[in-house]
């Protein structure tokens, strides 16, 4: 079922299998994607190296390489094109087993666990950033396997005993530690630290629940084997942070009802009225039934520990609207203090609230104030009014047509604009022109159009 509601989600961008993205963050990935493929398919290489893009550019070292994960393949598979496609369909369907297998570890019935799936896998804030082409963002999709393998991770207490002493189940530490490996994989400044405030919450609410701080175990073992599985791309990846930091300092603002606000509009990736960022940077659009379910999850006391997440992650969305709050003190942490953009933050909000809301239908189940027709027919609904909103805003993603070149096609360097850069590389030569500076865009001469002294037209293997 997750396969199929998957595939229904990314519907809309199939129907030109062969067709790329125009968005400039999906020209990028979809940039970075075909120079990977080629580096294996035809030079049978690693991607080490990438030649193509800004004069030439490390590729496994760049935070924002897609190598060594696990949808890699489909890209080498199908093409650059169809497989950034299939691509989606695997992060949306580990967003809806996932989130229906954590919702099941807090013993949520079935009904309920299927919703909280729907609101989650087919919700607005996903959509919205896959869709712009914030590829680097995949890995939140697998935020809830990480919350459900640190849920089985840390062990349950006996209900007769919920003082016992906490009791780790450290088998569990394996797969949360691959889950934080492949999110690392997926690249990008943002996903991991997100996880790692999403995970540390968590184990903060629980450690006050139980008051032990045994509960941080799974997480500190969780790492080790992340950084084992992970060392091929954590450890080039921080070696090139450390020598090209990025020292940012951005900020915005977000009122409560602005942040729920965010979450009914129907828009896409557009301007928002006063704010310094686009809509795909705020929303994370429920269906409207969700309102009445989150409501009632107030009085559900075993929604007390979720109503604490979500406003753990509001006090980091408001941003400079709550000086010297969460998202001040998340700057003056190492890990954190380059983060921009604090309503990215609103996953938690993503991740919570359809939690909330499955909490909710199951208490008004239980108290027979709730006929399993609308049971149904909520279900439904939510999931009608989500593919709806996903369906339009992946209907007109992927409609750019380029010609790939051929593998014989001779290579050389071009210097051009970042906006014409994807044409570039799709054309076998390799664009010095891009968004950020490039070495060779510091030198004296550039090596760049056809020259006679070589006879072969490929790039030199290994450089």
């Amino acid at each position: 079922m997750w396969l199929l509601l998957a595939f229904a989600v990314v519907a809309a961008t199939f129907k030109n299998p062969e067709q790329f993205a125009w968005s400039y963050d999906w020209k990028l990935f979809q940039t970075w994607m075909e120079a990977g493929r080629r580096s294996v398919v035809w030079y049978h290489q690693f991607p080490l190296w990438n030649p193509w893009t800004c004069g030439g550019q490390v590729y496994l070292a760049n935070p924002q390489s897609l190598v060594v994960t696990p949808t890699f393949p489909l890209v080498l598979l199908f093409g650059t094109a169809l497989g950034a496609k299939l691509t989606l369909v695997v992060y949306f369907f580990c967003a809806f087993d996932g989130m229906f297998r954590l919702a099941r570890s807090f013993d949520l019935s079935l009904p309920s666990s299927i919703l909280a799936a729907v609101l989650f896998g087919a919700g607005g804030w996903l959509a919205l950033h896959f869709a712009e082409g914030h590829c680097t963002f995949f890995g939140a999709a697998l935020f809830p396997y990480a919350m459900y393998f640190y849920r089985r991770a840390r062990g349950e207490p006996d209900a007769a005993a919920p003082r016992a002493p906490v009791a780790i189940h450290w088998e569990w530490c394996i797969p949360l530690g691959f889950i934080a490996a492949w999110i690392v994989g997926d690249g990008g400044t943002s996903t991991p630290p997100m996880c790692m405030v999403i995970l540390a919450t968590l184990a903060a609410i629980d450690a006050v629940k139980r008051r032990s701080l045994r509960v941080f175990l799974p997480l500190l073992a969780a790492a080790v084997v992340a950084f084992l599985v992970g060392a091929v791309r954590v450890l080039p990846a921080l070696e090139f942070a450390l020598d090209h930091p990025r020292h940012l300092f951005e900020t915005d603002s977000n009122a409560p009802w602005n942040m729920i606000r965010y979450a009914y509009w129907w828009k896409g990736i557009e301007p928002v009225g006063g704010k310094r960022y686009w809509f795909h940077e705020y929303g994370w659009r429920l269906p409207y039934l969700t309102i009445p379910l989150w409501i009632w999850a107030l009085r559900v006391e075993k929604a007390r520990p979720i109503w604490i997440f979500v406003l753990v992650g509001a006090g980091i969305v408001a941003g400079s609207f709550w000086p010297y709050g969460p998202w001040w003190l998340l700057h003056h942490l190492p890990i954190f203090r380059d983060l921009r953009v604090p309503s990215r933050y609103q996953i938690m909000f993503a991740l919570g609230v359809p939690l909330l809301c499955a909490m909710a239908l199951d208490d008004l189940r239980e108290r027979k104030l709730w006929k399993p027709a609308f049971t149904v027919a909520v279900i439904a609904l939510c999931t009608l009014d989500g593919l709806a909103f996903d369906w339009v805003r992946f209907d007109k993603t992927f409609n750019l047509s380029v010609p790939l070149a051929a593998e014989d096609t001779p290579f050389y360097q071009i210097v051009g604009k970042w906006n014409v850069m994807m044409p570039n590389v799709f054309d076998n030569h390799g664009a010095i022109g891009c968004d950020e500076e490039a070495p060779l865009q510091r030198a004296l001469q550039l090596d760049e159009g056809p020259v006679r002294r070589r006879a072969s037209s490929r790039p030199e293997r290994g450089a």
